[in-house]
């Protein structure tokens, strides 16, 4: 309540609370994951009285100068790029913050009636207690639009809440596997079987790594090794043999150690009870894709899909579309069309080249070559 009477202007209890609204909606952004935030930032009480005593400061120096006009700039910059911007090292949350700072701080934010969302007005925090009930009367399910996410985000931050939940009810049902990293031996051989035989099928529907030869015979007839998209594929299918040699070493040892034909390691126990609970063994996702809420088969999928991307490529030359998700590296795709093009027409610099994003109606069957 101190804090509420520290300034005694309408603006000023406005403020307040429009400070405490844009701070709870940072911390609800991490329930997202890597959607809401690329990184784990600790947002934290700390943040939110240092940003309060910033707005205090400036509405206060407004009433020594006899002025009710807020310096709305110098107060977003504060709160974006310095409060919570401290925080944040990769910059598209930074640009995340410094949007919040422009929706939540501008001369309409202290409007009678004004609402920073549908069915959220902004409150002026005159009792702590009278604010309690206000905000008991909100809508108990947060749309993700108030977050600017979509349902979409929901749906994916939901999928992975109930993914872990099930890993972890699995681990504390399946005999002999403990959650966490102490995972001990199987009491009963019943686990074993499942895996031995899920890691035969894997084994069997895994594609045939790419050849080098291949590999240099197609790039050899589209132009040479120094055309940049040729590069682009050079580094992909490398990367992608690389996640192929894993995984069929990571099924065929697991196959073989619960045979007995090699020694059953801690690692090797990892991987078994990460194959039972349809989840990723530690090693897939290295320098490969994550396996998001998809599980197991949906990674197997997408891994398939690369196979094929790449393997059409190699066998029928460049194709006419990409699937820009099944790149390891999309952005050094992206690079090398830009690239191209420059080396096509001579005048023109890569910094004046412009990548554009245009919706058609064509499904993929309907795409011969480029537009």
């Amino acid at each position: 309540q101190d804090v509420v009477n520290a300034v005694g202007t309408l603006d000023w209890r406005m403020l307040l609370y429009m400070t405490c609204f844009m701070h709870a909606v940072l911390l609800e952004r991490r329930n997202y994951g890597p959607i809401g935030w690329t990184k784990r930032y600790d947002f934290g009480t700390a943040d939110l009285q240092a940003n309060i005593r910033v707005l205090q400061n400036v509405l206060q120096d407004n009433d020594a100068r006899k002025t009710k006009e807020i310096s709305w700039a110098p107060l977003r910059y504060m709160v974006s790029e310095i409060q919570y911007g401290g925080r944040v090292t990769d910059e598209w949350d930074r640009r995340l913050l410094v949007a919040y700072a422009d929706k939540y701080y501008h001369q309409n934010c202290t409007d009678p009636g004004y609402h920073v969302f549908k069915d959220y007005p902004v409150l002026a925090i005159s009792d702590i207690h009278s604010v309690r009930s206000e905000l008991d009367s909100l809508p108990g399910h947060d749309n993700p639009e108030l977050f600017g996410l979509t349902s979409h985000a929901e749906m994916a931050a939901t999928a992975d809440q109930v993914q872990s939940w099930v890993r972890d009810l699995r681990a504390a049902t399946t005999p002999g596997f403990e959650s966490g990293s102490n995972a001990q031996a199987p009491v009963t051989g019943a686990v074993y079987e499942i895996v031995a035989k899920l890691c035969t099928e894997l084994l069997d529907r895994l594609p045939t790594s790419f050849l080098a030869t291949d590999v240099r015979n197609a790039i050899a007839k589209d132009g040479g090794p120094t055309q940049p998209i040729n590069v682009v594929l050079r580094q992909e299918v490398d990367l992608l043999k690389q996640v192929l040699q894993r995984v069929s070493a990571t099924l065929e040892t697991a196959r073989a150690a619960i045979s007995g034909a090699v020694l059953m390691t801690e690692d090797v126990i990892s991987d078994v009870q990460r194959l039972h609970e349809n989840s990723l063994p530690a090693s897939w996702e290295k320098g490969a894709w994550r396996a998001g809420h998809s599980g197991l088969a949906g990674w197997l999928g997408g891994l398939m899909q690369r196979c094929e991307q790449w393997r059409r490529w190699i066998e029928k030359g460049r194709p006419a579309t990409y699937w820009l998700a099944g790149f390891r590296h999309p952005r050094s795709f992206l690079t090398a069309i830009k690239q191209e093009v420059c080396r096509a027409r001579k005048e023109w610099t890569l910094e004046e080249v412009v990548l554009f994003t245009e919706i058609s109606m064509l499904e993929l069957a309907d795409v011969k070559g480029p537009a």
